[in-house]
């Protein structure tokens, strides 16, 4: 990938093209020098991916920007240029996630078996965020106590903005107020770390 190019990619997407190249395209092509590869090698090689079609579609759309940035650079015919995606097939518009009366029973379970799960997945399930937008949360994202901000996310560890770079504001309901107002108090009468911090991204691994 041009170097030019990585100051303008978020690091989460930066992450994702290093470990496509590291497992999944170098050890295929490494050996190949890009002027001499073909289209049929990458054919080869996205035939020979194993995974679901999402995931071997986004392994290659960083392969084909690899071979884009590259060949422009050096003004040169690129190959991956009209290789096609891999076909998901049909799907049904069945909705995904859990019916609320066994999503309620999930949680419940979640409650008395592993209580310090229990506030991030019902904040999960409340507001629709991603995991690593709640693992990223503030205890000053909650807005006046009606409304969640979410603003950034945890990628591996690494903050980043969201994944579309949206700010998305979700109303923080009772049922979820109370939960965190309990896991607050457990929070500051055990001195949790992060708390100095406004730290509600520890809410993940409280115990």
């Amino acid at each position: 990938m041009a170097r030019w190019k990585l100051a303008e990619l978020k690091a989460s997407t930066r992450r994702h093209y290093a470990d496509v190249l590291d497992l999944h395209v170098l050890p295929a092509l490494g050996d190949y020098y890009l002027d001499a590869t073909t289209t049929a090698d990458l054919v080869a090689w996205r035939d020979a991916q194993v995974g679901r079609p999402a995931t071997i579609n986004s392994r290659l759309r960083a392969l084909k920007t690899l071979f884009a940035d590259v060949m422009h650079e050096r003004q040169r015919h690129d190959p991956a240029s009209r290789l096609r995606s891999v076909r998901a097939g049909r799907r049904t518009n069945k909705p995904k996630g859990l019916e609320p009366a066994d999503l309620g029973r999930v949680l419940e379970q979640l409650r008395q078996d592993a209580p310090q799960w229990h506030p991030i997945a019902l904040t999960l399930a409340l507001t629709g965020a991603r995991w690593g937008e709640v693992a990223a949360l503030r205890w000053f994202d909650i807005d006046d106590e009606r409304v969640i901000r979410i603003e950034r996310a945890h990628v591996r560890g690494h903050g980043d903005s969201t994944k579309t770079d949206d700010i998305k504001e979700v109303p923080l309901v009772p049922e979820l107020k109370a939960v965190l107002e309990v896991h607050r108090r457990a929070l500051l009468q055990r001195q949790a770390p992060g708390l100095e911090a406004g730290g509600c991204s520890r809410l993940a691994r409280a115990g």
